[in-house]
């Protein structure tokens, strides 16, 4: 319902939820005058996570590290008017410490069911650099959650969430995304959204055994009804590199001839390609037109062979300007 989509709309109205559920998250304040905030910034100190309080497009995050960052960020949000409407408020957060990792929740309202787990890559360069984006890569599963910690993520997390919005009067029924950041005081929730993350679906899909149309139809059918749905998990990995146009995640260009795409996807039955930002000209070319052009998607029994699958697939790609990280699933690898 719409009431239940605040918990992706209003950062404050998630953030007071699970503030009054005892839901673990970074202690945070709420404001919607720039000076107010930035006095409280002063007092608080660096480093500290700055956020738009309404939607943003995977944007409206600001870690910043310095004073100086934060002063940059409330003129980005508060003077520029960058965000327009949903820059009116913040929310401003201690910075959590730890490796994220994203939850995709489908749920009835009562019951659930919890997909495969996957990490996505936010900053443009690699080893985690540069400006946030929308997503630069994912993988799935994440090694980072093994089944122990996914059993308290449900406990502590999926469950009382589920708990907390019926106890609102407004039952949450649909796919559920939840970020995760393990910190060493244990699991903490970034963010909610009411829609599969991107490029994180690329990632869960292809390990997913479902009639996805009957997993969401029972969703919507009332409490109980999912546990019905039969589904299962493939064995292996499956990982995606996003393939971005120049300037991204600022001013980008468009309009440049994208080619290599039918022969990425040719090589083999284990490798898609999704369209983000792409169009046609009328000689029936595909043209950049977006920030986020691709994400090449390759699963493997193993998580080396998909990241070299998917690769090879990229290196087949090319539009004037693309940039795309290196590292996708790297931090992964380092716990095998």
């Amino acid at each position: 319902s719409q009431k239940a989509a605040q918990i992706e709309g209003s950062k404050p109205f998630a953030k007071e939820l699970m503030k009054k559920y005892k839901i673990p998250t970074a202690s945070f304040r709420v404001f919607s005058e720039k000076d107010v905030a930035s006095r409280y910034v002063k007092e608080k100190g660096a480093p500290i996570v700055i956020k738009v309080s309404g939607l943003a497009a995977g944007k409206g995050a600001y870690v910043c590290n310095t004073l100086k960052e934060t002063e940059n960020a409330f003129h980005d949000i508060f003077d520029k008017k960058h965000f327009g409407e949903a820059g009116n408020a913040v929310v401003i957060e201690d910075k959590m410490e730890g490796e994220e990792a994203s939850i995709f929740v489908l749920t009835d309202g009562k019951s659930f069911i919890v997909l495969p787990v996957s990490q996505d890559h936010k900053r443009i360069g690699e080893g985690d650099t540069g400006p946030n984006t929308g997503g630069m890569g994912a993988y799935a599963p994440c090694v980072l959650v093994d089944k122990i910690m996914l059993a308290r993520i449900e406990k502590e997390i999926i469950a009382p969430t589920l708990d907390a919005m019926r106890q609102e009067g407004i039952p949450y029924t649909g796919l559920l995304y939840i970020g995760i950041m393990l910190t060493k005081r244990g699991p903490q929730v970034v963010e909610y959204n009411c829609r599969f993350g991107d490029p994180e679906s690329q990632s869960v899909f292809p390990l997913v055994n479902c009639d996805w149309f009957e997993a969401f139809k029972a969703c919507s059918s009332g409490p109980g009804k999912l546990s019905s749905v039969k589904w299962s998990i493939k064995p292996g990995y499956c990982v995606s590199v996003v393939l971005a146009s120049k300037g991204y995640p600022g001013k980008y260009e468009k309009g440049k001839i994208v080619s290599g795409i039918a022969q990425a996807e040719a090589e083999r039955n284990d490798i898609d390609v999704y369209h983000a930002g792409t169009t046609r000209n009328e000689k029936g070319d595909i043209l950049t037109n977006g920030g986020r052009i691709l994400t090449v998607s390759a699963w493997e029994e193993n998580l080396p062979d998909a990241i070299a699958t998917a690769y090879r697939a990229v290196e087949k790609i090319h539009f004037d300007g693309m940039q795309y990280r290196r590292d996708i699933a790297a931090k992964g690898l380092k716990r095998i």
